[in-house]
């Protein structure tokens, strides 16, 4: 038997959890991440706070947060043809200070008494502009920092530094909220924002793409779209990410809602619930890191991590006590990020690179069009009936739906050994029909 082939100690397990951070430039990239991400969960944290001062409609958290993710719909396809055409490193440079420049403004609305909830609509969508061309850009870099051998290990460590702001940042906003107040913690998300453009200041990487012959952009664009068509593992993933998009993981539009009104929780409880899935897609994060190399199906991992989030959240509907809403929380929070960073690994390790960036872009483009199509429906079901109804009925059509796609597939495991992407990729050009 080889070494690789036995089961793995408690160092060899660390190493293959963290193997990406060797490399010098994603350790650089990573580091600056995380610290600027920090920066935005306050602001997200802050943001639903403010809009539901303002409101008081639950309906309204929906919307916002679906303003912020409508520009995906439109941009995030082209960010994809982009990330194939420029440098990466440098448009990911520029594109922080568009986030800089309104949480600014938005703070000093916030300060002089004079935002309306108008600005913060605004301040989203502008936002949310950058992050579509954003999104794509940053997913194709990775492998420029990893390489294709430690790929999937850097997606899952990228989800895992995602989900470390992603506790931290709530457990840091609500007490900057309650000392600070909304204003200020606007101005200290804007300057979180620069860390990410010194952090890749500092990285040499020879320029990408520079050496890439390219067609028109539309053309382009209908080579990734081409290509996830003819794709079935890649297409079955996207219909799954289509599905929980909708009907589960738009829980969390509604948590500031459901802290008030549903738990009769303040601003520190409000911002524990926010941490507890973020303390479960962190070790979501980790767990997939670490099982890179594991040799189970794809098929099985994918489709549990689907329903098994359905069903947390269909117990968290029915839950009226923090004490039992944390938990199933932080098992939301795993599931979803174990799924979403298996699925975006195991994309990623089919397309051929001169295809990367463009199917990043249908990926974000997918999260754009179906997370605000599901933070609308279930805010407004949520606004009609109740919180608990659509977080049950959404999770319900979760489990009936991904079993249809199930029942669809053939019977060899989701994905199997990938075939070499080169191959495939110009197979799809080539045939349209996959």
């Amino acid at each position: 038997m080889r070494p690789e082939d036995a089961g793995p100690g408690e160092d060899g397990l660390v190493r293959a959890t963290f193997a990406s951070l060797r490399r010098p430039a994603f350790r650089r990239y990573f580091v600056g991440h995380v610290l600027s991400l920090l920066g935005f969960w306050i602001r997200v944290i802050v943001q639903g706070w403010l809009v539901y001062e303002l409101t008081g409609r639950r309906d309204t958290l929906g919307y916002v947060t679906a303003a912020g993710l409508l520009p995906l719909l439109v941009l995030s396809p082209f960010g994809g043809v982009l990330a194939d055409r420029v440098d990466r490193r440098k448009l990911l440079m520029a594109l922080p200070w568009v986030a800089i420049t309104a949480n600014v403004v938005l703070g000093i609305l916030v300060l002089t008494e004079q935002v309306l909830i108008g600005h913060v609509f605004a301040a989203a969508i502008l936002i949310g502009a950058a992050r579509a061309v954003e999104i794509p850009v940053r997913n194709a870099f990775v492998s420029n920092l990893a390489g294709r051998t430690d790929l999937r290990n850097a997606i899952a460590l990228n989800s895992a530094g995602f989900n470390v702001a992603r506790v931290v940042g709530p457990a840091l906003g609500a007490p900057l909220l309650w000392l600070l107040g909304v204003g200020p913690c606007f101005i200290i998300a804007a300057a979180m924002n620069l860390i990410m453009v010194i952090a890749l200041a500092g990285i040499r990487l020879e320029s990408t793409n520079a050496d890439r012959m390219h067609a028109g952009p539309i053309k382009e664009l209908l080579e990734g779209f081409r290509y996830v068509h003819g794709h079935r593992r890649t297409r079955t993933l996207m219909l799954l990410l289509a599905i929980t998009l909708v009907f589960t993981w738009t829980y969390q539009t509604q948590m500031p809602a459901y802290a008030k009104d549903h738990l009769g929780m303040n601003e520190s409880g409000y911002s524990l619930l926010m941490a507890a899935p973020g303390l479960g897609a962190l070790i979501g994060a980790l767990w997939v890191a670490g099982q890179v190399r594991a040799r189970r199906s794809n098929r099985y991992v994918v489709f549990g991590l689907v329903w098994a989030g359905a069903i947390a959240v269909f117990l968290l509907g029915l839950s009226s006590n923090v004490y039992a809403a944390v938990p199933l929380l932080v098992g939301a929070g795993f599931c979803q990020v174990g799924f979403m960073a298996t699925s975006n690994g195991l994309v990623q390790e089919s397309v051929p690179d001169e295809l990367r960036g463009r199917v990043m872009g249908i990926w974000a483009f997918v999260f754009g069009s179906f997370f605000p199509l599901g933070s609308l429906v279930m805010g407004t079901v949520a606004q009609r009936w109740s919180i608990s109804w659509a977080w049950c009925v959404g999770a319900m059509l979760t489990v009936a739906l991904s079993l249809v796609v199930l029942g669809r597939l053939p019977r060899r495991p989701l994905g199997g050994t990938p075939a070499d992407p080169a191959q495939v990729g110009r197979a799809v050009i080539g045939d349209p029909a996959g």
